[in-house]
């Protein structure tokens, strides 16, 4: 969705969402853009229609670090370029737009990162190949 305008967006979101519904019988919390094309705009355009995590590959971080605490308020940036994150756990992206149009609470997004070799056989490896 990078490439698409901002009316697109969410067009493309809201088709996304209905077809959650028509599937799940609920709104979906989640989103799994195709390609895992992302940007920022794309990001807040998914937080402003109720969309609290996306998925994405591995290689699409290039840098984490864990929240700020009371003590550690500043904690050090950790390149992951190499691969090195968890795909078990979230990891938040906080985006420029103020939550709900409340600017005083930051906007933000979950994402999880696929495990690139299960995703990949899932995808794509066939069932007839597969040891049992």
């Amino acid at each position: 969705m990078p490439g698409a305008n901002e009316r697109d967006k969410y067009t493309q979101i809201r088709w996304g969402k209905e077809d959650g519904r028509s599937h799940f019988g609920r709104d979906p919390e989640g989103m799994w853009l195709a390609e895992t094309a992302v940007d920022y705009a794309t990001q807040e355009a998914l937080v402003a229609q109720g969309i609290k995590f996306i998925i994405l590959a591995p290689s699409q971080a290039e840098r984490c670090r864990t929240l700020a605490t009371e003590e550690n308020p500043d904690p050090q940036w950790v390149s992951v370029g190499n691969g090195d994150r968890d795909a078990t756990r979230p990891y938040r992206c906080y985006l420029n737009a103020g939550g709900d149009g409340d600017r005083s609470e930051p906007a933000y997004i979950e994402i999880f990162f696929d495990d690139g070799p299960i995703s990949n056989d899932m995808g794509f490896r066939s069932s007839r190949n597969k040891q049992p």
